[in-house]
């Protein structure tokens, strides 16, 4: 209801644009890797909230001419939260960078993901806003590239310097496609990242020892 409000203060004082941050678990349960044309079908209540607001933001553009754009992130990480305050999907691949050396995960050997860095994502969200019109509604936000989990915990202690004892159990941790579809943020706005995961990885890491982690 919190992003009702907003919207509702749109209206009100004749905000005439509205960039709604979503979520790539609009989409639910799947295998694949979700284009903005797929239905939304969301699996949590998480997405269901993220799937509710967006539809709210559809009926005020409807309804009172409310230029109402949603971008659909998936896996955020970089500065800003510490691992060890999210997830256990995030302390797992990330916790290297607070000195975590051993990781147990019950399931995700099999799980690939795309982590998106931080700065590519706001960099995005500057792109669907700052146009004065845009050719859709939604907007997927990812950096298109994806790797194991196990992948991107080797990837994120070579950038640590640590040495990571994992232990991964078979299949995935969780039931989402392994990215995004952003062929209309890159074709339509021009969206390239800056960041490989390595890049944003050391960046990351650097935040964290200057917060004295």
């Amino acid at each position: 209801m919190g992003t009702v409000d907003v919207l509702e203060l749109a209206r009100i004082f004749g905000i005439k644009k509205f960039v709604y941050c979503s979520s790539g678990s609009v989409y639910g349960p799947r295998d694949d890797v979700p284009a903005e044309t797929d239905p939304m079908s969301p699996g949590d209540l998480y997405g269901a909230a993220k799937a509710s607001a967006e539809f709210f933001g559809l009926q005020y553009a409807n309804e009172f001419g409310l230029d109402v754009r949603a971008a659909r992130v998936y896996f955020a990480y970089g500065p800003g939260r510490f691992p060890s305050e999210l997830y256990p999907l995030y302390a797992a691949v990330f916790g290297c960078l607070e000195g975590k050396t051993t990781i147990k995960l019950d399931a995700g050997a099999e799980q690939a993901v795309d982590f998106t860095y931080v700065k590519d994502i706001a960099h995005a969200m500057a792109l669907i806003y700052e146009p004065p019109k845009v050719k859709y509604r939604q907007y997927n936000i990812s950096s298109g590239v994806y790797y194991t989990i196990p992948e991107l915990i080797d990837m994120a202690s070579r950038c640590a310097g640590v040495s990571v004892e994992m232990e991964i159990g078979p299949g995935r941790i969780m039931p989402r496609g392994p990215s995004l579809d952003s062929t209309r943020l890159r074709e339509e706005l021009g969206f390239t990242p800056k960041y490989t995961f390595e890049e944003g990885v050391k960046e990351y890491a650097e935040w964290i020892r200057q917060m004295g982690k």
